[in-house]
């Protein structure tokens, strides 16, 4: 397959992320306490449970779904989702002094510094930054 680097009529503007979790609003506060993420939107079902939670980080829309999580709904996975930061060694710092596990800071192979910290429900955020080159 041919990629063409020529410029298109339908330009890609950015990237809407969808995380599936059983508790849509405790992932909604956790994502907003901890990494900073803005809501910007939200629906619940007649109930009120929510059942989606939509939110900003930087330029990235977030969408949040409640949904069975189990390997059998989602057999690829996630690895982790990376957040770029300007510091991940000051995120490392704010994140303990919240009272938040996180991994120490790393270099990486691939060429980034990244801090990995855990949602409630078990997902990997990785805050990295690319690797200055000397």
């Amino acid at each position: 397959m041919r990629v063409s680097n020529e410029p298109k009529s339908a330009a890609v503007n950015g990237l809407a992320l969808y995380l599936a979790y059983r508790d849509v609003g405790l992932a909604r506060d956790w994502l907003s306490q901890t990494l900073g993420f803005i809501e910007t939107g939200r629906a619940a079902n007649a109930q009120g449970t929510v059942t989606n939670v939509e939110m900003r980080a930087g330029k990235t829309t977030l969408l949040l779904e409640r949904s069975d999580v189990s390997g059998d709904a989602y057999p690829r996975g996630t690895r982790w989702t990376g957040v770029w930061v300007d510091d991940p060694d000051a995120w490392y710092e704010r994140l303990r002094s919240s009272g938040i596990d996180a991994a120490e800071p790393e270099d990486e192979p691939w060429g980034v510094r990244l801090v990995r910290v855990v949602d409630p429900e078990g997902h990997v955020w990785a805050l990295i930054k690319r690797a200055t080159t000397s």
